[in-house]
């Protein structure tokens, strides 16, 4: 697909929602919105594999960059169980890590984007104040789940609530993007949860996994009275059949997997603002995106 150059940049804030392997649409999707001409995002959030998207996106990386990262990438490697034998591995990760995989993989992988990012001063260990310093054009949100106190976590806004093992309260800024990331990724007992933070009131520790355990596709984390931008959500679903779709030419099939949605916000609720190139990025219907509480 080519971009041109001399068309209108638009700008849009993008949510990205989980959906496991599934996250590898999201590059085609966001060629999709390139060619329509959205080329920069403002706010970003995701859930899951959509925290790895929105991360990417926050730190440099186009369609074409998330592209060849993904398609590089060996995904065998995230089931790292650590044992030749998978069985064996998987039973000992599921006593001692609460999981069937140790998760190292994945950490490691999340941290490689960062230190790859497109742009300069990011690095593996960048914090959320720190990538506010480097790119003061984005903001990044990343959605996971303390189900050791039912709620869902924000990242970083919500760090705030928590201490550390010493009892001091965490700065939102200080926080690694890579460990909110991680935490967002962390697919209930196939890799392990994230722990060592506290809660400041109930002193109990936190026991963070994915996002989507709260919210898949969290659009309300953007909703302002007086929005500046259009917000896209993009919603992954499980993709056609080709007999259903048998006219779509290769390049499109990846994009087909991710619907996205592009909405104008005001104080009377949501409008659909435009719908860009329907029979390649779908319309999502959305329910119940604003479950604050997993009891809810």
């Amino acid at each position: 697909m080519s971009v041109d150059p001399a068309a209108e940049t638009l700008t849009a804030d993008g949510v990205f929602s989980g959906g496991g392997i599934k996250g590898l649409a999201f590059a085609g999707a966001l060629a999709g919105a390139e060619e329509a001409g959205y080329r920069v995002w403002h706010e970003l959030a995701g859930t899951s594999a959509g925290a790895i998207t929105a991360m990417a996106l926050a730190v440099g990386y186009d369609a074409s960059g998330l592209n060849k990262a993904l398609d590089t990438f060996d995904f065998s490697k995230l089931a790292d169980y650590g044992s030749p034998i998978h069985l064996l591995g998987a039973v000992k990760d599921l006593i001692f890590h609460e999981s069937v995989v140790e998760g190292d993989e994945l950490t490691r992988w999340i941290r490689s984007l960062l230190e790859h990012a497109p742009a300069e001063g990011v690095g593996a260990d960048t914090t959320f104040g720190q990538l506010a310093e480097v790119v003061p054009a984005r903001t990044l949100l990343v959605v996971g789940a303390d189900i050791a106190h039912s709620r869902m976590v924000v990242f970083p806004r919500d760090v705030a609530l928590y201490e550390d093992e010493h009892g001091e309260a965490l700065d939102p800024d200080a926080f690694p993007v890579y460990k909110a990331v991680r935490i967002s990724a962390s697919f209930p007992y196939f890799f392990p949860p994230v722990r060592g933070l506290r809660d400041r009131s109930t002193k109990k520790e936190g026991v963070f996994v994915d996002g989507g355990v709260a919210s898949s596709l969290p659009l309300f984390v953007f909703d302002k009275p007086e929005p500046k931008h259009p917000t896209w959500g993009f919603h992954l679903h499980g993709g056609f059949d080709a007999k259903e779709n048998p006219g779509a030419p290769p390049r499109h099939r990846r994009r087909d997997m991710a619907e996205g949605d592009a909405r104008r916000h005001s104080g009377h609720g949501h409008e659909r603002a435009r719908q860009v190139r329907a029979a390649e990025i779908r319309i999502p219907r959305h329910t119940d995106p604003d479950r604050r509480r997993l009891d809810a």
